[in-house]
């Protein structure tokens, strides 16, 4: 897994704005009878018992989630050897729970952060024990053709867990992470978001296990759905966790130093709850609106006006749009898209969204900022909306920043398309 150094993380953040990307317009024309591809019919192989669709998964979105961590031995099919997972006990613990109350590059730190302390991770034992099991069978009694037997595999460690731990009765377990020595993942590319098919167990393996979908698989669990963006509509966000891990826009030198720390996009923020106090409802009744952004990682300042997560209403039509500022620090510094900038995702009644990137004119975060998106037909009536960024004040170090936005609704012509 990799995790970066503190030095390597400010280097990058200071040399990155100098790689954006300007972009001065986007025209997004809305159908409403465009309908988002659904992530459960991507799945064309056999997964038994445990097709569960977790749109269908009731949000957990406050509490704790009570976590184990389970490590698996596999006897190869000569029976002469065995399988086992080359990562330590002690790193599989710490990068789930953290192996230090002030170990900030975990998934429990992140859940805290994000939240702000709503929704928690705990280990199911204060001994700091990755549970260790050993299938009773060889390998090839779980995989047939390079295919996971998913109802052998989840049976067996069932079995072994209520033999051996105390993991499967303990009503404090609400999750359980299985990382495996053989391939489970195995659609899963670099960047590609893994396959979660049951509430209550994640399988990893070597290949993915990463902080990134340690936070992506809880947060299927969760009952959150994938993101996606305006070029993949399926999976393509890399502004939050419940996309991409990697933007193959971003420089290689991104994926050497970046932490991966981030939280979730503007839908999924909304849907979670977690920013209610600074949230704030558009219903487009009136011809323009004024308001500020500020970034989740400063939900705590005492700003009037000034909101984390914005909701445009439109009951008229199948989408809603949400508003954040990604601003790129502290538990947001491993954000891969969108980086200090605002983002304006559409979604769907089930939150089912695609990302409208807005882009701001920038180089430095402290610069005046001037750009905007227009989103055409938006309602089916003909009226369009320009959502206008104004100036941002603040910069790194000093708190706290803000993005001014400015909506208009208008119903004349919309402008002639850019050249």
């Amino acid at each position: 897994m990799k995790f970066t150094s503190e030095l390597f993380s400010k280097t990058i953040l200071f040399l990155f704005p100098l790689l954006v990307q300007t972009w001065a317009k986007v025209d997004v024309y809305d159908d409403p009878n465009d309908v988002l591809l659904d992530e459960q019919n991507l799945r064309t192989r056999e997964i038994d018992h445990r097709s569960l669709q977790t749109q269908n998964w009731p949000l957990v979105n406050e509490g704790t989630l009570g976590v184990a961590v389970v490590k698996v031995e596999a006897r190869t099919d000569d029976n002469r050897g065995s399988l086992t997972v080359n990562i330590f006990s002690e790193q599989l613990y710490s990068d789930v729970n953290g192996f230090f109350e002030t170990d900030e590059f975990n998934a429990a730190a992140q859940f805290d952060s994000c939240s702000y302390g709503k929704l928690t991770i705990e280990s199911d034992n204060d001994e700091r024990i990755v549970h260790e099991v050993t299938l009773p069978k060889t390998l090839g009694n779980y995989k047939t053709n390079n295919q996971v037997q998913w109802s052998n595999l989840q049976n067996a460690i069932d079995q072994q867990l209520t033999e051996t731990t105390n993991v499967t009765v303990n009503p404090n377990v609400t999750n359980i992470i299985v990382v495996t020595p053989f391939d489970v993942q195995l659609q899963y590319q670099q960047g590609s978001p893994i396959e979660v098919l049951s509430r209550k167990y994640l399988f990893l393996d070597e290949n993915s296990w990463s902080l990134f979908n340690i936070v992506h698989g809880l947060g299927r669990q969760m009952g959150l759905s994938l993101s996606g963006d305006e070029k993949d509509p399926t999976s393509g966000d890399s502004t939050g966790y419940m996309g991409q891990e990697l933007n193959p826009e971003l420089p290689d030198i991104w994926f050497t130093t970046s932490t991966y720390r981030r939280c979730f996009n503007a839908a999924k923020s909304w849907q979670l709850g977690w920013y209610e106090d600074k949230s704030l409802v558009i219903n487009l009744t009136e011809k323009s609106y004024k308001f500020k952004l500020s970034p989740v990682t400063e939900h705590g300042h005492r700003l009037t006006n000034a909101y984390t997560v914005v909701k445009i209403n439109i009951p008229s039509s199948p989408y809603d749009y949400y508003m954040m500022y990604n601003r790129q620090e502290s538990f947001n510094d491993g954000t891969a898209d969108n980086i200090n900038a605002v983002t304006t995702v559409r979604a769907d009644k089930r939150f089912k969204e695609s990302s409208l990137q807005l882009k701001p004119l920038i180089m430095y975060p402290t610069l005046w900022y001037h750009d905007y998106l227009d989103i055409m037909d938006f309602d089916s009536s003909g009226r369009w909306m320009r959502i206008k960024l104004q100036k941002v004040r603040g910069s790194r170090g000093v708190q706290p920043g803000f993005m001014s936005v400015e909506i208009k609704v208008k119903t004349t012509p919309p402008p002639p398309p850019l050249p």
